[in-house]
């Protein structure tokens, strides 16, 4: 949007139609941007869940989260944004807040989690780490002249 009403008022094109067409973007928005309508986010900032500053915790939480290996499930960061809010303001985040929440950041995705693959799964036996470790742990042991080692 910046970049068509930057290109219209530089003189790039002829009419803000040709604009809206080439940048993919709704003509009346445009226009009404051009009359300086201001985006929603901006004329009613005190509708707004969160300040950014507040967002953008929740979006390097998110990214620490996932850089530990630990994504966060949507209802956590909806209980996040609930409690990161002023007490004495505080709503309940709406029903597509989170899918809102994804658009404006994208640099946070969502992935469905799939089931674990059973041989897998079974290979996470505690039972049978446990033996490994105990065997890697064990000190080599003596067998006549040579010398066995289970790493």
């Amino acid at each position: 949007m910046q970049k068509a009403i930057r290109d219209y008022r530089g003189g790039k094109f002829p009419s803000i139609r040709k604009a809206a067409i080439h940048y993919k973007v709704d003509f009346t928005t445009l226009s009404r941007r051009l009359r300086g309508t201001k985006p929603a986010q901006e004329a009613h900032p005190e509708s707004a869940l969160l300040t950014p500053v507040q967002e953008e915790a929740i979006v390097q939480l998110c990214l620490r989260f996932d850089s530990w290996g630990l994504p966060l499930k949507f209802a956590y960061v909806r209980g996040l944004a609930y409690h990161m809010q002023h007490a004495e303001k505080r709503r309940q985040p709406g029903k597509h807040w989170i899918s809102r929440f994804l658009n404006c950041h994208p640099i946070l995705a969502c992935k469905i989690a799939s089931r674990i693959d059973r041989q897998r799964a079974q290979a996470d036996d505690t039972k049978v780490l446990a033996e490994f470790f105990q065997l890697v742990n064990t000190p080599p042991k003596k067998c006549g002249t040579t010398l066995i080692n289970f790493l």
